[in-house]
């Protein structure tokens, strides 16, 4: 995004620009990229000038996309008299702004703000059409980004989750390899000798891994209405150290995906 920022600034001729998350509700700001900004500004106006702004309600207010000029939302004439203008905008050479929402959720607003200064003159037609021209594009990748925030979010989750577990969780892909393991299937596999990767999940007995095999190919080939062998369960002990129950599910292909990969086989692994 600071590059984005940085060559839209100079290709609209302008000399700053930034994205700002808005909290609405609290007046609160964040700044996702900057750039022309000193963070002494930055500063400044998180800790006072977010409350004289002119320009937050009718961003506020504005639809996802559309294009506000500050020459409209509050023209120079009248910002001229406001402790706004003289003591943020004009000291940092932004007499004329534009602004766009790109995001809503809830109480929290995302926008882009262009800045130009007073050698430069207002935004004029040919340069509003540009600015407008990226917008859809603009607002797309903030979508995605979103989608690809939530997924990293909630894959994140998955796996702290299952981290937690006291019992070995093992979760397999299409080709029956290891995608995720709990620290507790780590654990447990170094103490059973049990091999896990991108090879696959193996026991150390030839004669038990035969049948976990099969316990595992069944899973992935277990499929709607009546699959004959949607996995099961295997006991594999380990004289000296005790019994390792390793119980082998199918997971569906409209399961939702975990550990950041499409998984189809779930293998818990239980110490009796």
């Amino acid at each position: 995004w600071p590059s984005v920022i940085r060559k839209i600034s100079v290709a609209s001729g302008g000399h700053s620009g930034l994205l700002r998350l808005v909290d609405c509700q609290r007046a609160e700001v964040g700044f996702v990229a900057a750039y022309g900004y000193e963070q002494s500004q930055i500063e400044d106006y998180r800790k006072h000038f977010i409350h004289l702004d002119p320009y937050r309600d009718h961003l506020a207010a504005a639809p996802t996309g559309a294009l506000l000029q500050s020459d409209q939302a509050a023209p120079l004439s009248t910002r001229r008299h406001t402790a706004y203008f003289n003591d943020y905008e004009r000291l940092g050479d932004r007499y004329h702004a534009l602004g766009s929402p790109l995001g809503r959720e809830r109480d929290f607003l995302l926008y882009l703000g262009l800045s130009r200064g007073q050698h430069a003159g207002p935004y004029d037609d040919e340069t509003l059409a540009f600015v407008r021209s990226l917008l859809p594009h603009m607002l797309r990748a903030v979508q995605i980004q979103r989608l690809i925030g939530s997924a990293v979010d909630a894959q994140r989750l998955s796996e702290a989750s299952l981290d937690r577990l006291r019992i070995g969780v093992v979760l397999m892909d299409s080709a029956l390899r290891v995608r995720f393991a709990n620290s507790a299937a780590l654990a447990q596999a170094k103490t059973f000798g049990l091999s896990l990767g991108e090879s696959g999940l193996a026991l150390p007995s030839p004669h038990f891994n035969d049948r976990l095999q099969r316990l595992l190919n069944g899973a992935l080939t277990a499929m709607p209405p009546s699959p004959p062998e949607p996995g099961g369960d295997l006991t594999f002990t380990r004289p000296g150290i005790g019994a390792l129950q390793l119980r082998v599910f199918p997971l569906m292909n409209d399961e939702p995906g975990l550990a950041g990969e499409r998984v189809q086989v779930a293998v818990f692994l239980v110490r009796p």
